[in-house]
C-alpha cells in the first residue's frame, strides 16, 4: 500500500509511460522509493528507483529519446527539487 495519495493520481499517467523512476525528496519525512514502487509495477513499464531527484533526472535524460517527454510528479517537495535542478538554483534546506 503506497503512503501517499499522489500515487493514485499518477495512475492516470501510466498508460502513457514506458518507464518510471521512483525517487525520494531530501525532506526528512519523505517516503523511501521502495515503499511506493509497487504502485507503478506493470509488465509493460520499466520501473527503477533512485536515491534522489538529481539522480532520477539524470537517469530520465539517459532513457529519454528526442521525442520523449519527462514528467516529474509527486509531492511538492519533489517538484521543487526538480525545478532547483533544472534551473540550477541553490537547494532549499528543510
Amino acid at each position: 500500500h503506497a503512503p501517499y495519495e499522489e500515487v493514485a493520481s499518477v495512475a492516470e499517467l501510466l498508460p502513457m509511460a514506458s518507464s518510471v523512476i521512483v525517487t525520494t525528496s531530501r525532506h526528512p519525512r519523505a517516503a523511501h522509493p521502495g515503499d511506493i514502487v509497487s504502485a507503478f509495477s506493470r509488465p509493460d513499464i520499466m520501473v527503477e528507483t533512485s536515491r534522489g531527484v538529481k539522480e532520477a533526472l539524470k537517469r530520465a535524460y539517459e532513457l529519454a529519446g528526442p521525442q520523449d517527454l519527462i514528467c516529474a510528479t509527486g509531492s511538492l517537495f519533489i517538484v521543487g527539487e526538480v525545478i532547483e535542478s533544472v534551473k540550477r538554483v541553490p537547494a532549499e534546506l528543510y
